[in-house]
């Protein structure tokens, strides 16, 4: 613990008592919902707390220097959970109209930044703003940027060589409120790509969402007290995989490489040092997991066995096949070491797999195995994301607590259900 308190402080060495304007940010944008828990990987990661700006899908944080800036950004790629991508931001500045846009663009220094020969790609968003035309506002930024590539590196014809056999350079701009933000993307694939999951099954969860559902119903914190993790319908096992790395220390990003390893103003060894750090990070095994996945399907089955195998933790699931309308709590509670069990669900529902009725039946299933008179069943906790309205009547209770978040472009609630008839009395 020493070793990583001073390991997580050499970012950064003063606290600053005023907020000011740094010359570089760190952002990672998420999903809607999802920023508190960011926030909080950010400052577990070892990032002072006045460093730190939460809005609406996204945490940025505030550095000092370029080279600050690569290894926050080399870091948080391989320890967030939750964030979608790791941006770099290298410039901000104000543009009511496309001549501004094309002045603030031109005056930053490329030159610094952008690899020779590399294809930049651009794209972005504007919002509430004068400059709100992407496409003119794509174009116009390209122009900038190729001016002043062409112009400081002595290039007579005014064109800038870009080579796909070199390497893409991906800005991100985004115009709010007639400020623009001009952010590298050092991730590349999205981070909800963890590198085990390259077999499909239909309607997937996102990676980044189940880690989240479950740091949301304290999969951590109760665990080391003999609770074990049951997905009734597991798919292809996303749940059960990313609470095995949760409760190892597994970093999610282990198993796969990001796109700054390429650019040049991060490069191979900050990411090969963070690499190293987060190998570190590896719980040793004091007590076996009891997670549990099941599912109907042998085919969905297998796929969640043959990522797990990737993952490097198939040693820490039980797979089952079994039908949840057959489920029997006396079972699943004799499965676990103190008879204590949560279940996290994200059963197919009518807009991705299933009919309207069939889903609805679905839930009344498991409202029957889980939430029997209306009431949680003793050594039980209970979540479960849907997008159904109805879906609190369709399981028979209503929920102890809910949080709107959304599963692609599918807005769901995260339903969830702890207090048990004994504790609270009849719920009302």
């Amino acid at each position: 613990m020493e070793e990583k308190n001073q390991r997580d402080a050499e970012l950064n060495t003063e606290v600053n008592p005023e907020r000011r304007d740094f010359p570089y940010r760190v952002l990672l944008p998420c999903l809607f919902g999802l920023e508190s828990l960011v926030r909080d990987e950010v400052l577990e990661a070892g990032i002072l707390e006045d460093r730190v700006v939460t809005a609406d899908g996204e945490v940025a944080l505030d550095c000092e220097s370029l080279s600050e800036a690569a290894e926050v950004a080399a870091r948080m790629n391989f320890r967030s959970r939750c964030a979608e991508r790791v941006l770099l931001e290298l410039a901000r500045f104000p543009a009511t109209n496309f001549d501004e846009l094309f002045d603030g663009c031109l005056a930053i220094p490329w030159e610094n930044y952008v690899d020779p020969s590399f294809v930049i790609v651009l794209k972005g968003y504007s919002r509430k703003s004068q400059v709100y035309g992407i496409p003119s506002a794509q174009r116009v930024l390209k122009k900038a940027l190729v001016r002043r590539l062409s112009e400081k590196r002595g290039l007579a014809d005014g064109r800038v060589p870009e080579d796909p056999r070199s390497g893409q350079f991906h800005l991100h701009f985004a115009i709010v409120e007639d400020r623009v933000s001009m952010a590298v993307d050092t991730s590349g694939d999205g981070l909800h790509k963890r590198g085990y999951r390259p077999l499909r099954v239909l309607a997937p969860l996102r990676e980044t969402l189940a880690s989240a559902i479950l740091q949301l119903s304290f999969l951590e914190r109760e665990a080391a007290y003999g609770e074990g993790l049951l997905d009734p319908c597991c798919g292809s096992g996303t749940f059960l995989i990313e609470a095995a790395e949760i409760l190892r220390g597994i970093a999610p990003g282990l198993k796969r490489h990001f796109a700054g390893e390429k650019l040049q103003i991060m490069g191979q060894a900050v990411f090969d040092r963070e690499r190293e750090y987060a190998r570190r990070l590896l719980h040793e095994e004091t007590q076996p997991l009891c997670l549990i996945g099941q599912d109907i399907s042998e085919d969905a089955l297998h796929a969640a066995w043959q990522n797990a195998g990737r993952a490097g933790v198939e040693d820490c699931i039980q797979w089952r096949k079994a039908d949840l309308r057959q489920l029997r709590r006396e079972e699943l509670l004799a499965a676990t070491p103190k008879q204590r069990l949560l279940v996290v669900a994200n059963p197919p529902y009518g807009e991705r797999l299933l009919t309207p009725e069939a889903a609805g039946k679905l839930l009344q299933s498991l409202g029957q195995l889980i939430l029997p008179q209306g009431s949680l069943a003793e050594g039980f906790r209970f979540s479960l994301l849907s997008p159904d309205p109805h879906c609190e009547e369709a399981l028979g209770a209503r929920s102890d607590k809910r949080r709107k978040l959304y599963n692609g472009m599918i807005k769901c609630n995260l339903y969830h259900y702890f207090r048990h008839q004994s504790e609270a009395g009849k719920r009302k």
